[in-house]
């Protein structure tokens, strides 16, 4: 992910998915979501350590009419995340 840039994805998802966020960059990554493009996660925005994985129900990331996954790098280095969607059985 490139340097103080920001990744939105307009996906439909219910409140009991579930998400799985792998940072192996060296940087900090923020997840959250958003009820329009482009804009920083105000509702529980998850701050991902470098080098961690956390999975989260997209409840806790914010509220079901944001329908904007956001994930933003603030750092002046690259970063690398990726994103698991997975869904109750």
């Amino acid at each position: 992910m490139a340097p103080q840039s920001v990744a939105d994805s307009k996906i439909s998802f219910p409140q009991v998915d579930k998400f799985l966020f792998e940072n192996t960059g060296a940087v900090p990554i923020i997840v959250g979501r958003v009820a329009v493009e482009g804009v920083e996660p105000t509702t529980a925005p998850l701050e991902l350590a470098a080098n961690s994985t956390v999975g989260k129900s997209a409840s806790q990331l914010g509220d079901a009419s944001e329908m904007f996954l956001s994930i933003q790098n603030k750092t002046l280095i690259d970063g690398n995340i990726t994103v698991t969607h997975l869904t109750p059985a």
